[in-house]
């Protein structure tokens, strides 16, 4: 049904603006000087629907702010052979955090449900803002705080009505 709707509606949003950096969940509340600077580390790129932004397994080493499109996120099952979407995120989230924070392997894989246009933030990066602007980053990293306890609660409410 997820699936139907996402492709349904995939036309409707392709059209949308990509979001300036300041409506982007992840920086709500950074002032428009310290955007300045985050955009000196940031990478705008673009994907295509279908486009494999980070495999499952792949090196945790950055992060993306999504500005336009959509994405799904994915679990390998089966030994390989089948894969099951356990999100879809929209622009205005961010996707891949999770790696950047513990440098751990991508526990999951993306991918551009349509023309995707994000905003890249590397491993060396996110470093120079904590070394460099570190009010700039505690504010980031509340807001990131805030959204993996916002999914994390998603995913308790999703598995208390899978019961």
């Amino acid at each position: 049904m997820e699936e139907k709707t996402l492709l349904q509606n995939a036309a409707k949003r392709s059209q949308a603006d990509v979001l300036p950096l300041s409506e982007i969940d992840f920086l709500v509340g950074v002032e428009e000087q310290s955007l300045d600077r985050l955009r000196e580390v940031l990478i705008r790129r673009e994907f295509a629907p279908g486009e494999v932004i980070c495999r499952e397994g792949d090196e945790g080493d950055r992060m993306w702010l999504l500005a336009k499109g959509s994405v799904s996120v994915r679990l390998t099952l089966s030994g390989g052979r089948e894969s099951l979407r356990i999100a879809s995120l929209a622009r205005g989230t961010t996707i891949g955090e999770m790696s950047l924070i513990d440098s751990a392997r991508r526990s999951a894989s993306i991918i551009a449900d349509e023309p995707v246009v994000c905003y890249e933030l590397l491993q060396d990066g996110f470093s120079k803002m904590l070394a460099q602007y570190p009010t700039i980053a505690a504010k980031l990293l509340s807001n990131l705080a805030r959204e993996l306890s916002r999914r994390l609660r998603r995913t308790s409410e999703d598995l208390r009505n899978r019961s």
